[in-house]
């Protein structure tokens, strides 16, 4: 939901670590399944002394895992963002929003935002003087952000920040996902050793999904408490 923000600021940081390095993740894993892909960038850069060579090839994987890194995000946050997160389990803004029982839903990841009660008060307070009107959770979200991006530069580097952070962590989990049908080649040669690389991706996926429902919470919880401080 918070992606489109990265477009105010910090563009450069969320390219690099929403884009390039799961693209390079993903690109990397699907380079190192097939042999000889795998031989040219064993022997083209790690193995060659021809500088020319490693730059051209270096530079060539890098543009390419930049737009594998635009799609990625795209698929992540169909899966993650509106699937998951939007249909199945609401955004952790939600706390504040929709009834207890779907809330406690993810309890047990204390994923939703949690205010006491005289906060929430306050909030909505804030909101009607500010605006006159009640807003439903997606607009008191993208009007509280807008109006901490318009009078506080702090606020709002510090929710891109996070912005950034949960968008990495999303898509590099969604990159090991994708990996799972191809094991690096030089695992294969040494035998049955599918279901351990399954394991691993599905470790380091999930342990991913993790960080990013923690920072996605600080996201939201981010743009709330810099409203009440506006």
């Amino acid at each position: 939901m918070a992606d489109s923000t990265r477009t105010i600021k910090d563009i450069e940081p969320y390219s690099v670590f929403g884009y390039l390095l799961p693209g390079a993740a993903l690109f990397g894993g699907l380079i190192a399944h097939w042999e000889h892909p795998a031989n040219l960038a064993v022997n083209g850069l790690f193995k060659s002394s021809n500088i020319a060579s490693i730059i051209i090839l270096t530079s060539v994987f890098l543009l390419i895992s930049y737009g594998i890194g635009h799609a990625l995000s795209a698929v992540s946050g169909l899966i993650f963002d509106t699937i998951i997160a939007d249909i199945l389990i609401g955004y952790p803004i939600d706390g504040l929003f929709k009834p207890a029982k779907k809330v406690k839903l993810f309890d047990w990841l204390k994923y939703y935002v949690s205010f006491t009660d005289s906060t929430k008060i306050r909030l909505e307070f804030m909101f009607l003087e500010k605006f006159k009107y009640k807003p439903s959770r997606s607009e008191f979200y993208w009007i509280a952000f807008s109006a901490v991006a318009a009078q506080s530069n702090v606020g709002v580097n510090r929710i891109l920040s996070f912005v950034g952070l949960y968008g990495f962590s999303r898509n590099l989990s969604a990159a090991f996902l994708m990996l799972i049908p191809f094991p690096p080649y030089y695992l294969t040669i040494y035998g049955n050793s599918f279901w351990m690389w399954v394991g691993i991706c599905l470790f380091f996926s999930f342990a991913r999904w993790l960080n990013y429902m923690k920072l996605l919470k600080l996201c939201d919880t981010e743009i709330c408490t810099h409203f009440l401080v506006l």
